[in-house]
C-alpha cells in the first residue's frame, strides 16, 4: 500500500494567527518482499499544512491530504471557547520557519520537512520522527504523511492520515479513555474504537478518547469521530518512536502546553465540553440487580434496605421492566410491573428515585420497531434496508439499530422518554450503543465507520436533550462514549468479571478515563458477571462507596445481606461514610462542573514531578484531599504511597510524612484513607437519604499543617462557593470568605490552649472574637461552634 510522505515545503503564507505551508510529496511503494527496496517517487502535487495560535500555548496543525473536498472538525470542538489575541511573530532563517509565542515556538523544516515543539523553556516536547527515507523495509513508524489504497493498477484514494513522533527515554503517556491496561501508556498501542469488551481483562474500551497527556507538560487530541490509532512503542515499534494514526484524508489535532496535567484538562474540558453538575440526589447509593423481576421484589428490596438501615437514594431498573421481545420499546411489562405509577409514587414516598435502563436498539418485530421500519428511523445497510444483527439486543430476536442522525427519529424516541417523565422517572440507564457496522448507512449520508465513536454521544445527547425539555437535570448511566460525551454524566465501568484482577483492572479504566475529561464515573460494587467472594464484595465496596458515583450491581443478587451479617455491617459503614462525606462529594462535584477535573484523580494528576508517582495505578485522590488505597487482593496487603506533603490516616489520626511507601496489612472493615494535612474537609451527620439544602449543622474538619489549613464548601441554598482558612499560634482565627450555615469547626494539630479565637468574615469586612464558651481546647483538638456567615 502506497505511502505518501512531506518532504519539504514550497510555499508559505502567513496568516492572522499561524501559517499555511504548501508542501512537497513524496511516494513510497512498498515492497511485496523484504528483499526489494521501496519505490520513491516524487508527487507532482501538494498539500496544505495549516498551523493555528488559538492562545500562546496552544495551537492546532492541520494536515489535508485531500484540499480539494472541505473540511470540518468535530461539532462537539469548541475551539472558540480558548481563542485570545496572541502575540506571534514568524521568522525564516537558514531554511527553517519559526512561529513564536510568549509560551511555544514550533518550528519547520522546509528542505527537508521537520516538525518541532519547544515549550517556554527551550525545551523540546515533541518532535516528528523521521526516518531514513530509502531503507529497506518498512521504518518503525512512518513520518507525517498519508497511506493510500490501491483501488485499482495505478489508481489511489487516501485511507489514512498520520505522524511518527519521538519517545523520550524518561517520557509518560496517559489517557486515551477508559482503558483497562496500565495507567501509563508507554510501551502500549492502542486503537480508539468504541467497542464491547464483555469484561475489563483486555485492551478494548467502552469509553475512547483521542487524548493523551504526556510527562513533558503538553496534552495532544486529535480532532475526527474516525478510528484513531496511538502507539507509543508498543506493537512492533521500537521504544524510541510512537505514532497516530487517524482514518481519514485529515489529521487535525489540538497541541495543548500545560505545562501541568491540571491546566491541560481544564483547557481541553473548556474545548470538548464539561459536565452539567448531576442531581445532589445521585451522589446517594443506587441499587440494582440483573435484574429486579417484579414490582413486588422491587418494593421488598427497598423495604429491606430501609429496615437494615443502609442508605441509598436510587433503583435501577434492568431490561426486566420491558416485556421479553420489546426490548427496548421503553414500554412497562404490565404483567410484572402491575402498577408503575403506583411503584414510582411509593418509592418517591420511601426517599427513592428510579432509573430505568434503555438501549439503542429495537427487537425486530416489536410493535415499536414496525413504527421505526415504516418511518425509517433505523439505520440502514447498503441495499437501503433496516441493518439486522442477531445478539444485538438481549434477547433471542434480531434488531435494529436506532438512527439518531434522523432528526424524525429523534423526535419520536425523547416523546418515548417524555411520557416516562411525566410518570415520575428520574433518569435513564442509557446501555450499549457500542454496535454500528462499518458499512452500516444512517440518514446523515455517513457510514459506519464514520459514525460508529460518535454514536454514544448522539444516542445519550437525545435521552439528555429530553430530560432538559422536561424542566429536569439530565441524569444518565452510560456505558459507552468518545471525545466530549463526558459533558453528559454520569458514565460506569461496564461488565467486569467477579475477581479481584477485575476489580484492579476497573481501577485502572477509571484512572484512564480521569486523565481523559471524564469528571463522574463510577463502576458495578461485586463485579457484574458472576457471584463474588463475600471478601471481594466487601472490598469492591469500600472503593465503590468511595467513587464519585456508588451502584452495586451484578448478573446475581448483590444487596449487602446476600453476603452475610460481616459484610452488611462493614457496607453500612462505608455507606454511612459516604453519606457523611457528602459535603465534601458535591462540592468536588461543582468544581467538577466548573474546571474539568475529575472527581477521581490519578496521583500523578497533582504530583506529575513526583517520579514515583508516574506509574502508580492501585490508589487515587478522592477530590484534592483525600486517598484512597483499596485493597485489590485477597490476601488484604496493601503498599501505599503518600506523595509530598503530610498525610493523617483518617482512622487513627496518625500523621505521616509524604514521599513514603507504607506496606500495611488492612482489616477487613478497613481501607487505607488518608487525609491531606492542611486541608478542611465538609461533612455532615450521615442520612438515610442524600437531603437538599445545606445540612442544619456542617462540620469542617480542618487538619493542620505549619499551623494552617484551607478547605471550599459549596453552599447549596445560595450556590456559592465559601473558603474557609484556618491559622492557629497563640490564638486561632478563622477566616470566611462566602457564606456557612450554623458550623461546627474541628481543628487537629492545636497543641496548646489558645489565648483567643476570632472569626474574619471576608463578606462583610468584620472581625468577631468569639466568647470562650463558643470554642473549647482538649488535647491536640479545638471545637468551634459558629453560627450562620453572614450574620
Amino acid at each position: 500500500m502506497p505511502f505518501t510522505v512531506i518532504d519539504g515545503v514550497d510555499s508559505v503564507e502567513q496568516t492572522t494567527r499561524g501559517v499555511v505551508v504548501e508542501c512537497q510529496l513524496i511516494r513510497y511503494e512498498l515492497p511485496q518482499t523484504r528483499q526489494r527496496e521501496h519505490l520513491r517517487e516524487a508527487v507532482e502535487r501538494t498539500v496544505p499544512i495549516e498551523i493555528s495560535f488559538l492562545q500562546p500555548d496552544v495551537f492546532q496543525f492541520e494536515l489535508t491530504a485531500t484540499p480539494e473536498t472541505p473540511t470540518s472538525g468535530s461539532e462537539h470542538v469548541d475551539a472558540d471557547a480558548i481563542t485570545t489575541d496572541v502575540d506571534l511573530t514568524v521568522t525564516r532563517e537558514d531554511g527553517e520557519i519559526f512561529l513564536e509565542t510568549a509560551a511555544l515556538t514550533v518550528r519547520i523544516g522546509t528542505d527537508p520537512w521537520s516538525f518541532s515543539v519547544i515549550d517556554g523553556t527551550g525545551r523540546t516536547v515533541f518532535k516528528e520522527h523521521r526516518p531514513l527515507a530509502a531503507k529497506k523495509n518498512d521504518p518503525e513508524v512512518w513520518p507525517l504523511g498519508f497511506e493510500e489504497a490501491q483501488t485499482s493498477e495505478w489508481l489511489y484514494s487516501v485511507e489514512k492520515t498520520g505522524i511518527g513522533f519521538d519517545i523520550r527515554p524518561d517520557e509518560h503517556y496517559y489517557g486515551l479513555g477508559e482503558q483497562f491496561t496500565a495507567l501509563d501508556k508507554r510501551g502500549q498501542a492502542t486503537e480508539a474504537w468504541v467497542s464491547q469488551p464483555h469484561s475489563t481483562d483486555n485492551d478494548r474500551s467502552y469509553k475512547n478518547v483521542p487524548f493523551y497527556l504526556s510527562s513533558y507538560g503538553y496534552g495532544l487530541f486529535v480532532d475526527t469521530d474516525t478510528k484513531t490509532e496511538f502507539s507509543f512503542g508498543g506493537g512492533t515499534q521500537s521504544a524510541v518512536s510512537g505514532e497516530i494514526t487517524a482514518h481519514s484524508d485529515t489529521l487535525r489535532f489540538l497541541f495543548v502546553s500545560g505545562p501541568d496535567f491540571e491546566e491541560i484538562l481544564k483547557t481541553y474540558t473548556a474545548v470538548t465540553g464539561r459536565p452539567s453538575v448531576p442531581p445532589k440526589w445521585s451522589f446517594g447509593l443506587w441499587a440494582s440487580r440483573y435484574s429486579y423481576e417484579t414490582q413486588a421484589e422491587v418494593e421488598q428490596v427497598t423495604r429491606r434496605l430501609r429496615e437494615a438501615e443502609i442508605p441509598c437514594d436510587g433503583i435501577h431498573l434492568d431490561i426486566s421492566w420491558m416485556r421479553e421481545g420489546c426490548i427496548s420499546d421503553l414500554e412497562w411489562d404490565r404483567a410484572a410491573f402491575p402498577d408503575p405509577e403506583e411503584l414510582i409514587d411509593r418509592l418517591h414516598e420511601r426517599g427513592y428515585r428510579l432509573m430505568l435502563i434503555e438501549e439503542p436498539y429495537l427487537t425486530a418485530g416489536s410493535e415499536a420497531f414496525q413504527t421505526a421500519l415504516e418511518n425509517g428511523y433505523l439505520v440502514s445497510d447498503s441495499s437501503g434496508q433496516p441493518y439486522l444483527l442477531d445478539r444485538l439486543v438481549v434477547s433471542k430476536h434480531r434488531g435494529g439499530i436506532l438512527d439518531f442522525t434522523n432528526p424524525a427519529a429523534v423526535e419520536w424516541w425523547q416523546q418515548k422518554h417524555r411520557d416516562l417523565l411525566e410518570m415520575g422517572v428520574d433518569g435513564f440507564w442509557t446501555d450499549f450503543g457500542e454496535y454500528l457496522p462499518d458499512d452500516a448507512i444512517l440518514s446523515n449520508g455517513t457510514s459506519g465507520s464514520q459514525t460508529r465513536n460518535r454514536y454514544p454521544d448522539l444516542y445519550q445527547q437525545t435521552v439528555a436533550d429530553a430530560m432538559t425539555a422536561h424542566g429536569r437535570t439530565p441524569l444518565l448511566w452510560s456505558r459507552a462514549g468518545w471525545m466530549g460525551t463526558q459533558r453528559m454524566p454520569v458514565h460506569w465501568g461496564g461488565d467486569s468479571d467477579t475477581t479481584f484482577s477485575s476489580l484492579a483492572a476497573t481501577l485502572r479504566g477509571g484512572l484512564s478515563l480521569a486523565l481523559s475529561g471524564y469528571g463522574f464515573w463510577s463502576h458495578d460494587i461485586g463485579g457484574f458477571s458472576g457471584t463474588p467472594s463475600s471478601e471481594l464484595y466487601i472490598r469492591w465496596a469500600q472503593f465503590g462507596l468511595l467513587s464519585s458515583h456508588a451502584r452495586f450491581h451484578g448478573t446475581t443478587p448483590r444487596e449487602p445481606w446476600e453476603f452475610g451479617g460481616e459484610a452488611l455491617a462493614i457496607f453500612r459503614k462505608f455507606a454511612r461514610l459516604r453519606y457523611r462525606l457528602l459535603p465534601y462529594l458535591y462540592t468536588h462535584a461543582v468544581i467538577t462542573s466548573r474546571t474539568g477535573l475529575p472527581m477521581m484523580r490519578p496521583l500523578v494528576l497533582h504530583y506529575a514531578d513526583d517520579p514515583a508517582t508516574r506509574t502508580i495505578e492501585t490508589q487515587y485522590l478522592l477530590g484534592r484531599d483525600l486517598l484512597v488505597a483499596p485493597v485489590l487482593t485477597a490476601e488484604g496487603s496493601v503498599e501505599v504511597y503518600l506523595p509530598d506533603g503530610e498525610w493523617i490516616d483518617f482512622w487513627s489520626d496518625t500523621r505521616y510524612e509524604g514521599r513514603q511507601t507504607l506496606q500495611l496489612d488492612v482489616p477487613l472493615e478497613e481501607v487505607p484513607l488518608f487525609v491531606r494535612a492542611g486541608s478542611i474537609i465538609p461533612s455532615r451527620e450521615a442520612t438515610q437519604t442524600v437531603q437538599p439544602g445545606p445540612p442544619e449543622q456542617l462540620v469542617l474538619t480542618a487538619r493542620l499543617s505549619n499551623g494552617e489549613a484551607s478547605g471550599r464548601y459549596y453552599n447549596e441554598s445560595t450556590e456559592t462557593m465559601t473558603a474557609v482558612t484556618v491559622s492557629a499560634d497563640s490564638a486561632v482565627e478563622l477566616t470566611v470568605d462566602g457564606q456557612l450555615p450554623n458550623s461546627t469547626v474541628i481543628v487537629t494539630g492545636v497543641q496548646t490552649t489558645p489565648t483567643n479565637v476570632r472569626i474574619t468574615d471576608i463578606t462583610d469586612n468584620t472581625e468577631t472574637v468569639l466568647n470562650a464558651d463558643a470554642w473549647s481546647h482538649d488535647g491536640d483538638t479545638l471545637t468551634i461552634e459558629i453560627g450562620p456567615i453572614p450574620r
